[in-house]
């Protein structure tokens, strides 16, 4: 656990609850997610996907709160095992909002990324006009790279994204 947070493994129990949040265009809006509805087959074959293959390119792991309650997902995803750097994403439960959990999330997986899996660097995207989750990665270690104006489309309108990178010499894990 990290600050009242804890990460395991996605479980088929989750996935309600995981494909209920995914779709809440609260949540959608700001992880760059779906802008369309997860079905039950395709939340289950996700599922069936994670962590596949001898070299395994994406992990995800269910983020809880002290209590053991799922409050979100948070996973590494085009791992590339030559050059050993991935990409990362968090999202977190809006009722479960300014507890720590995606700074918790963030700091555990990236851990795990560095300490367990050898990678060397952790990319990541976010939008610039999202400032709260640019101060969370920024307090672990991120370190802004460039921007790409207008790279998404966020409710119709072009959005910047911020590319951000972590490295453990950066990492600050507490």
């Amino acid at each position: 656990m990290s600050e009242g947070t804890g990460i395991r493994a996605v479980e088929r129990r989750d996935l309600g609850s995981l494909r209920a949040w995914r779709t809440d265009p609260l949540v959608s809006r700001t992880a760059l997610g779906r802008r369309f509805p997860v079905t039950e087959v395709g939340e289950e074959e996700w599922f069936l996907g994670l962590a596949q293959g001898e070299f395994p390119t994406r992990v995800a792991w269910s983020v809880v709160d002290a209590t053991g309650g799922l409050v979100g997902l948070v996973r590494l995803a085009d791992i590339d095992w030559i050059h050993r750097t991935c990409w990362f994403g968090v999202w977190i439960a809006p009722e479960s909002w300014g507890a720590g959990h995606g700074r918790g999330a963030t700091v555990l997986a990236c851990g795990h990324a560095f300490r367990e899996l050898g990678i060397r660097q952790v990319r990541l995207h976010v939008l610039a006009s999202h400032p709260a989750a640019r101060a969370i990665y920024g307090s672990v270690g991120f370190r802004e790279e460039g921007t790409m104006r207008g790279a998404v489309l966020v409710d119709g309108s072009p959005e910047d994204l911020v590319q951000m990178v972590l490295e453990p010499g950066t990492f600050a894990a507490t």
